[in-house]
């Protein structure tokens, strides 16, 4: 088999293409597509890098599914308020926080706080003023605002639930600002009887928004740690199961 030389790659190039199976370039242009080497090299590093990524997520497992999270409340809960917890074992620092406060700030008719400035703690399951009947799935309280989460998936909402988590909120802000986020499905309105406050101080949002929010805000620290070095194993697993996580709530 006779060997053919080429004078430079953008002719090696021209000639693959030219064997490509038939039917997949039906127009053949005799015009040359001028581009730099550097260019196409960048290209391919930035395809290895997705690449790369992608074989990760593939070959590991879901700890979810094997700890039964499924529909449950009160452990999707629990991992919510895990990942908003800045600095936490997620590794992804207060980055999902400040997502959901650019939400909140977004939809506010009020300049609502964007970042917390000394202090900011993320608690779940709280009772409300010690009262059981006013538990709340999550409790973020800063320095310079008050935010409660009620987490639906299955369940329907208690009788002036949000109404009374609203007086609550109020109460604890201590004139701070303060708002209710209500996760639901399908980022339906509350059923509860909220004329006393504006829609300023309640969030209707869905899973798959905060999802979808969730996983634009942490994919380029994602990427980052699977194709820079070095990072630990465990690291990187904190983020695979972060990022399993927020695909799931597009599920509910």
């Amino acid at each position: 088999m006779t060997k053919i030389t080429y004078n430079n790659f953008h002719d090696q190039l021209a000639s693959f293409f030219e064997q490509w199976p038939a039917g997949v370039c039906k127009e053949k242009s005799n015009s040359k597509i001028s581009f730099k080497s550097s260019d196409l090299n960048i290209f391919f590093q930035q395809l290895n890098s997705v690449i790369n990524t992608t074989l990760h997520s593939a070959l590991s497992f879901n700890p979810w599914e094997i700890s039964g999270l499924k529909h449950n409340e009160i452990r999707n809960s629990a991992i919510l308020s895990w990942l908003l917890t800045p600095n936490g074992s997620h590794g992804f620092n207060k980055t999902p926080l400040l997502t959901l406060l650019n939400l909140l700030g977004s939809s506010s008719q009020y300049d609502f706080p964007n970042d917390f400035k000394k202090f900011c703690h993320v608690d779940n399951e709280v009772n409300l003023n010690g009262n059981m009947a006013n538990r709340a799935d999550i409790q973020i309280r800063a320095d310079n605002f008050f935010i409660l989460i009620e987490v639906k998936i299955n369940a329907k909402e208690q009788e002036q639930q949000i109404s009374r988590y609203c007086e609550e909120a109020e109460k604890a802000a201590h004139g701070l600002p303060w708002a209710i986020i209500y996760l639901t499905p399908d980022g339906r309105k509350p059923t509860s009887n909220c004329d006393k406050y504006s829609d300023a101080h309640i969030l209707c949002l869905s899973w798959k928004s905060l999802s979808i929010s969730l996983s634009a805000a942490l994919q380029p620290y994602y990427q980052q740690l699977f194709t820079e070095q070095p990072h630990s194993p465990m690291r990187q697993f904190a983020a695979l199961s972060t990022f399993l996580f927020i695909e799931q709530m597009q599920n509910f």
